[in-house]
């Protein structure tokens, strides 16, 4: 056998290969198709039943975020103001540092007597901040006086409260 006899050989064993894989892969897949019946270990699917002891006390609720541990709060309030130059990056600074971040809300702030005592423990990249009421509050204030309060400055576009510093009955934890 010459060279060239040898490599159109090689060539042609070399497709016939290829073609009979070929057919056998399709004979497979087509009679696997055929048989629609489920394996016989399979079980059949039921949707999803949530456990009959699941009560409302179960449930996981997500840690605050942004929370500043050494405030005990005895509400949480999330506020948005009008476009202002002074709170232009404030979530930004908070995020990159949380101390920088309520001076500068304090400094903020001292203009408005219905956000005296109020602590940031949160701030947005669009402008919400989350202000916390301590429970130790000077004022003596509960979360209705401060949403009034704060409810008057002109500046505010909404303030309300945060769910997660509520229990269910609707008053403070």
């Amino acid at each position: 056998m010459s060279f060239h006899e040898t490599v159109q050989h090689v060539a042609l064993s070399r497709a016939a290969i290829g073609l009979f894989l070929a057919a056998g892969l399709i004979s497979c897949s087509s009679c696997s198709s055929l048989d629609t019946r489920p394996p016989p270990d399979s079980r059949p699917i039921t949707p999803f039943q949530p456990s009959s002891n699941f009560s409302s006390q179960s449930v996981i609720r997500p840690l605050p975020i942004q929370a500043d541990d050494s405030v005990v709060r005895q509400a949480r309030f999330i506020v948005k103001f009008r476009q202002q130059a002074a709170l232009v990056g404030l979530g930004r600074t908070f995020r990159q540092d949380p101390a920088a971040g309520r001076r500068h809300y304090r400094a903020w702030a001292e203009d408005y007597e219905a956000l005296r005592g109020l602590i940031l423990v949160g701030a947005s990249y669009s402008g919400e901040l989350i202000l916390a009421l301590p429970p130790d509050d000077p004022f003596g204030r509960r979360p209705d006086d401060v949403l009034s309060e704060v409810g008057r400055i002109p500046s505010l576009i909404y303030i309300e409260r945060d769910s997660d510093s509520f229990g269910h009955s609707g008053g403070p934890k």
